[in-house]
């Protein structure tokens, strides 16, 4: 397999003859998700010493395939999955031109209801992604926590180190890399990247990556590398020129989605933007990163990538769960949404949406985010609610919603305004508030969407939710 990793199974014997009966009752007697549980509470440790190391550990698996790397405040899991979308289009193409390609991975974080959903690859027919085995991801996070009880490690370096070794294992060929948090000192920053993409520059994790978007523009374009051409979606003149300011210092082309600019990217064309699934026109933009950036993977997606079928079934099957998502449609014709906006530019897109889609009538919104969100920026959607009901998601992280009463009334002051903690009895009062053909509009933290997710549509979840620390430890 690896040099690294080889030496230390061949040393171990942990897959051979006695040993691999030794190495199952390990698994058996080691809570992989208790462990992973431990180092989230140490919360975040950014830096690239402690990543390095454990991957030469494990013989450098990120160098076994090719990468898209999607950094951004926001849209980075939209752009990552119809990066996704288009290549599984190119192998199906592929496939029906003779020609077997190599597997398609993802890694996004965080996840809606299982911790499997960060890590995906394509199925024999490229038909879909689909998440790891929950056995596979155990076995890789107990040989990591063999291999490396000497370094500290954070939740964030497990689960990347783990897609990495999965993706080499697997055969995976070209991988689409969502960076964590920021991007030049998060533990994605070591794969090894075809194309970049920065999906957008605002204001987040201020704490973390500073308090102005020069400065978060900096950190973010942590992620170009020499000679690798990226391509990026910012509005900011001052966050544009550092990034303009920092491929020059490294050596790569940076190319804007600004039709002002010679080089700019090509919007998706206007005979197949129609066919884009994702709603919102933020999506098209989304996509034109995505089409930029997939135009460098290898042979033979190359040989297809580009063509206007493939285009087309790319873009109309990319799916993107909990993403300006319609559920359900309840019997008196109103409509539940789901949307996993969770700062002032997510919550200014999905204004924008409301504003178009439901013509101001009849919107109940259920609402709940993160102490460490500056949810008096989240509040645009509720504008155009009648009802409001404040809820608290399923998150150590979730802000008190009596806490959030006072911004709200003082924002939306002709709405009626209720709290109900638990998100079951939540969801049922928006559903009773809400009269025929309306909507109900559920925002915020992912850890409200998932669960109301799983209400909803009865979807398989784990037992507890595992969850990214975003504080500084």
């Amino acid at each position: 397999m690896f040099l690294a990793l080889g030496f230390f199974l061949q040393k171990s014997r942990l897959f051979f003859g006695i040993d691999f009966f030794w190495y199952g009752c390990c698994m058996k007697s080691f809570d992989f998700r208790s462990w992973l549980d431990g180092l989230s509470s140490r919360g975040v440790k950014l830096g690239l010493d402690r990543m390095t190391q454990l991957l030469y550990r494990l013989g450098d698996p990120q160098k076994s395939f090719d990468a898209i790397h999607i950094a951004g405040t926001n849209g980075k899991g939209s752009t990552a999955a119809f990066c996704a979308g288009l290549l599984l289009a190119a192998a199906r193409a592929s496939l029906r031109g003779g020609v077997v390609p190599g597997k398609i991975g993802l890694y996004t974080s965080p996840h809606l209801l299982r911790l499997t959903e960060r890590i995906q690859y394509s199925d024999p027919g490229f038909d879909q992604l689909q998440e790891c085995e929950k056995q596979d991801l155990a076995r890789i996070v107990l040989l990591i926590h063999d291999i490396a009880p000497d370094v500290t490690l954070t939740f964030f370096e497990v689960m990347t180190a783990a897609a990495f070794l999965l993706f080499a294992e697997k055969g995976v060929q070209i991988a689409i890399i969502e960076v964590g948090l920021g991007g030049r000192l998060d533990a994605t920053r070591l794969c090894h990247p075809i194309s970049s993409i920065i999906t957008g520059i605002s204001k987040d994790h201020t704490e973390i990556l500073g308090d102005t978007l020069p400065q978060i523009a900096y950190e973010k374009s942590g992620i170009f590398q020499p000679g690798i051409p990226a391509y990026a979606a910012c509005e900011d003149e001052d966050a544009k020129k550092m990034l303009i300011q920092r491929a020059s210092a490294v050596g790569c082309s940076l190319s804007f989605l600004d039709p002002s600019r010679s080089d700019s990217i090509p919007p998706v064309p206007s005979h197949l933007s129609t066919r884009v699934a994702l709603l919102g026109q933020h999506q098209l933009r989304n996509a034109a990163l995505a089409l930029a950036a997939v135009k460098h993977v290898p042979m033979p997606f190359q040989s297809w990538v580009n063509k206007d079928q493939v285009i087309e079934e790319g873009l109309s099957k990319t799916r993107w769960p909990g993403r300006l998502e319609c559920l359900m449609v309840l019997q008196n014709q109103a409509e539940i949404w789901v949307d996993a906006a969770h700062n002032q530019q997510g919550a200014d897109v999905l204004a924008q949406w409301i504003k178009h889609r439901t013509n101001h009538q009849n919107l109940t919104v259920v609402f709940g985010a993160s102490k460490d969100k500056a949810i008096a920026d989240m509040l645009a959607p509720m504008s155009f609610a009648q009802t409001i009901v404040l809820t608290r998601p399923r998150s150590h992280r979730a802000e008190d919603p009596e806490k959030i009463l006072p911004l709200v009334k003082q924002a939306c002051p002709c709405a009626h305004i209720v709290v109900v903690p638990q998100i079951e009895q939540a969801l049922s009062f928006a559903i009773q508030s809400t009269q025929s053909q309306g909507y109900i509009l559920v925002y915020g933290s992912l850890f409200l969407i998932g669960p109301v997710r799983q209400i909803l549509l009865d979807e398989p979840a784990d037992p507890e939710m595992l969850q990214d620390p975003y504080r500084i430890s």
